[in-house]
């Protein structure tokens, strides 16, 4: 691999990768996992009323996480098959030996590739792509990365990410005192979380949207979240909790108290630029 950039990102995630799922034990993002299930949960129906089959691209599918996850969530409603693709082998053998162990070999196959050339794989080919957690933005030219998705989607496919938003990139900086991390967002939409990370693209709601429009898709939907409980310093890191967020989630009450009121407000418009993250649900 020549280019530097992706030698970084996969030298970072390579690095990670056999603790990876070690994020299960984090509780905020336990919290969020479950606030992005309950979406799923609610929007997937609406695109795919009539479909019994639904066959996934997971672009950028790491260690088969969010694959699996949505196999668990609809596998009683749907016959789901679907091919992961990631920069990190060592990423995606965690993948490979998760599905193994699941028995779903027949289902799921596996490639080391990069999403911004997907060369290998057929166009029109897929009814549903997940780039989850920063996918999109870990990418070196997130345009060229959403075309190429595009193509590979069937005529109303829809493409699920989540990325950084630059709104809580400037919130994050401020709260942690990396203040030198403001430029580079307000110049390049880019930062960092901490020092051992590449620099990402962040985006706000209305640039992530436009970045799909212009990519071709037809139908673009913007979620922020969670919107009211965000992340500290020690969650940048696999094995970090900041004591004031594990003390306040590890109440199961107030754990889902919290959650219940994230849920209730992720489709309110007013609120899409507060969230940790920001979620696209576009079609083609």
């Amino acid at each position: 691999m020549k280019n530097r950039y992706y030698q970084k990102v996969k030298k970072y995630f390579d690095k990670k990768a056999s603790a990876y799922d070690d994020v299960d034990t984090q509780l905020y993002w336990v919290l969020s996992d479950c606030f992005f299930k309950e979406i799923l949960k609610r929007e997937i129906p609406k695109y795919f009323k009539n479909k019994k089959k639904i066959k996934i691209l997971d672009a950028g599918a790491g260690t088969g996480r969010w694959t699996l996850f949505f196999y668990e969530l609809f596998r009683h409603k749907y016959h789901i098959s679907g091919h992961l693709i990631d920069l990190s082998e060592k990423m995606l053998a965690v993948a490979k030996e998760k599905i193994v162990k699941k028995n779903l070999r027949d289902k799921f196959s596996l490639e080391v590739g990069n999403i911004e050339e997907m060369n290998r794989i057929n166009d029109n080919e897929f009814d549903l792509s997940l780039s989850f957690y920063n996918v999109i933005s870990f990418v070196e030219n997130p345009p060229k990365a959403l075309k190429e998705i595009y193509k590979k989607l069937k005529r109303r496919g829809l493409h699920i990410s989540i990325v950084a938003n630059k709104y809580h990139a400037y919130y994050f900086a401020i709260l942690t005192n990396r203040l030198k991390e403001i430029k580079m967002i307000k110049k390049h939409s880019k930062v960092r979380f901490n020092d051992n990370m590449p620099y990402i693209h962040c985006f706000t709601p209305c640039e992530l949207k436009k970045l799909y429009q212009q990519a071709g898709f037809r139908k673009v939907y913007i979620i922020g979240g969670p919107n009211f409980i965000y992340p500290g310093m020690e969650e940048t890191f696999i094995h970090g909790n900041t004591k004031n967020i594990q003390n306040k989630l590890k109440d199961k009450d107030n754990f889902n108290k919290i959650l219940e009121v994230e849920i209730n407000a992720y489709r309110n418009n007013d609120i899409v630029g507060r969230g940790n993250v920001i979620m696209a649900l576009a079609q083609k």
